[in-house]
């Protein structure tokens, strides 16, 4: 037993020795460096370290997290001002419901013409028609969330039928197509109404869903809207008329009241259904 412990303290020994002289002789060596070959010895030693590390510990080179960024030239501005932008960065949209709704920002206006190309209707077949946009529920109908069944308003039927003869018939709601189509089917078996619009035709800001009169494809001129809630059609407010919303009021006669001045419009061949929108309302206000 005492023999390899003699032996190990030799070892040592001698491996302690040998690291002093390597030692010595590697300061000598530093002392006779040029200041380039100090600098080219620390760079080799770094760059060893460095790869070892890697080696080692299986990573990859250090790479920043935050966003990498270019400099471009903007486009339409002096050629000598440059603009720091990220690169690469995903779009973000203001809303996460997944409805197709487009959503315009807050600081878009949203009277702002629409693009021309985009209609939401396909090609009348008679140009100098007037078309009446209407909303669905709170306007001729009311859904009862807790009996789940929806209530037709005093005379909406009537109203479609007569409207109906003078103008092309839209739905424009801000429901989703199923629930707006679970109503429509049973309530329009005539097949009074021209066209369904639904969600996704409107345009989202500031939590309400825009109906812009401009997409669809109609000369503004002969196109007005009937809806309860006059934010619904800001975009275009001389075509809209507001009306009373509906709930469940068995004595409600605002569709029958309403159909007498849209009659006359069309009888009279109004160029322009504005200035008679506005004199209308202005005389609703009054009563």
């Amino acid at each position: 037993m005492k023999a390899p412990q003699k032996e190990i303290k030799v070892v040592i020994r001698n491996e302690g020795e040998a690291r002093r002289q390597s030692e010595v002789v590697e300061q000598k060596e530093r002392l006779s460096y040029s200041p380039e070959q100090i600098q080219l010895k620390k760079e080799e030693a770094d760059l060893s370290g460095q790869q070892r590390y890697n080696t080692q510990r299986k990573h990859k080179p250090f790479e920043p997290k935050f966003a990498k960024r270019t400099i471009e030239e903007t486009e339409n501005t002096d050629p000598n001002k440059l603009q720091v932008k990220k690169a690469r960065q995903p779009q973000q949209t203001l809303d996460p419901h997944e409805d197709g709704v487009e959503r315009i920002p807050a600081s878009v206006n949203p009277r702002s013409s629409s693009n021309p190309r985009e209609k939401l209707l396909p090609e009348s077949r008679d140009p100098m028609a007037y078309t009446l946009v209407l909303d669905l529920d709170e306007t001729l109908v009311h859904y009862d969330h807790k009996h789940r069944h929806f209530k037709v308003r005093p005379f909406a039927i009537m109203f479609l039928r007569e409207m109906a003869k003078y103008f092309e018939v839209v739905i424009f709601t801000a429901a989703l197509q199923d629930y707006a189509d679970s109503i429509l089917n049973a309530m329009d078996k005539e097949h009074l109404v021209a066209h369904r619009l639904y969600r996704n035709s409107t345009r989202f800001r500031a939590g309400t869903y825009l109906k812009d009169l401009g997409r669809l494809g109609r000369d503004l001129n002969r196109c007005l809207i009937v809806d309860n809630m006059e934010d619904n059609f800001q975009c275009q407010p001389d075509n809209g008329i507001p009306i009373r919303s509906w709930y469940s009021d068995p004595q409600d006669r605002e569709l029958e009241k309403l159909m007498p001045f849209l009659k006359s419009l069309v009888t009279k061949q109004v160029p322009d259904v504005r200035p008679a929108v506005r004199h209308f309302k202005q005389l609703q206000t009054q009563q």
